[in-house]
């Protein structure tokens, strides 16, 4: 259930950002007054939340190298200004446990992390390794997860101080290549899911001391060439998978045991998923898609713009304390 919210907010290139109300599915488009791509967006109440992107269009900047951008706002999306700003890695994700506490990463191994409310941030802190970070999960202000190219899986369990490499049961592709995750995402202290390239699936009932590989219902050839961009669990056994084929959504009862192929009837790439329950589930991509399902993800609605440009993250305001949204 939402904890007295009604909305779901979206972000995307060029500083985009779309609201709804959940009930009416009535996208309003605004800007958040940046040139950046925003990746990821997150509220911890109906006024508080962050966005986070990099990469200005302004070709100067383009040519000084990357930079990353976290975005504020405190009056539910009609304003954002900058939190933080400078040059060095593009944001990909965050993740905040309360509204004092989070973290955000991103390039070169980056991970940064705010005690105040994004008024000020700390890092990057030490993760011990350069390999670009896409997704980040913590259960509470300790315990977290990230996860990036080259097989990268990271766990803390003292805030980020420290940083431990996990690594999954017989996971290697041919000729030893090494996937690029995307998504991670945890229920608990110990169940979560990880995915990325190649139709990757990784689950972990032990806080990620032992990752295995989960199977699709899709001939081998075929998984080759999924990319999967984001994961989301609202408990166990629940859980929905987007990626770049976006005609299908991967969905599961039974915690990924097996997963369902549900079809979208969208054909553009799919960048992020979130849910409120078991029912109410969302979807954003290319072209400013926005996808609902009232029926668990069994059938949608697709919302789509061929004037927009690719969408990255959607998230329905007040949940994000409830382990769904990171």
């Amino acid at each position: 259930d939402l904890v007295g919210g009604d909305r779901v907010v979206a972000v995307g290139t060029r500083g985009t950002t779309w609201r709804s109300s959940v009930a009416r599915n009535d996208w309003q488009c605004a800007c958040a007054g940046t040139q950046f791509n925003l990746e990821r967006v997150q509220f911890v109440d109906r006024e508080r939340g962050w966005a986070v992107g990099g990469w200005s269009r302004d070709k100067r900047v383009a040519l000084c190298g990357g930079m990353g951008i976290i975005l504020s706002t405190n009056d539910g999306g009609d304003t954002w200004r900058p939190s933080w700003q400078a040059k060095g890695a593009w944001f990909y994700d965050l993740c905040f446990v309360s509204p004092q506490i989070g973290y955000v990463c991103g390039g070169y191994g980056t991970v940064m992390k705010t005690t105040d409310g994004g008024h000020t941030w700390q890092g990057p802190l030490s993760t011990g390794t350069n390999s670009w970070l896409y997704g980040v999960h913590f259960v509470d202000e300790n315990i977290g997860w990230a996860v990036g190219t080259h097989e990268t899986l990271l766990h803390t369990r003292n805030g980020g101080k420290t940083w431990q490499s996990q690594t999954a049961d017989g996971w290697r592709r041919p000729r030893d290549l090494r996937e690029r995750l995307r998504s991670v995402d945890f229920v608990d202290s110990s169940h979560g899911w990880a995915v990325g390239e190649r139709g990757t699936i990784l689950r972990t009932t032990d806080g990620g001391n032992r990752w295995t590989q989960q199977k699709l219902p899709i001939a081998d050839e075929f998984v080759d060439l999924l990319e999967l961009r984001d994961v989301c669990f609202v408990d166990r056994e629940a859980g929905w998978i987007v990626g770049l084929l976006g005609s299908i959504v991967l969905r599961t009862d039974d915690g990924g045991r097996s997963w369902s192929l549900c079809r979208t009837g969208y054909r553009g790439g799919l960048h992020a998923v979130k849910a409120a329950d078991r029912q109410h589930v969302w979807a954003v991509g290319e072209r400013g898609a926005r996808l609902a399902s009232s029926d668990g993800g069994r059938t949608w609605s697709v919302n789509a713009s061929t004037s927009r440009p690719a969408w990255a993250f959607i998230t329905p305001h007040d949940h994000h304390l409830n382990n769904w949204a990171g």
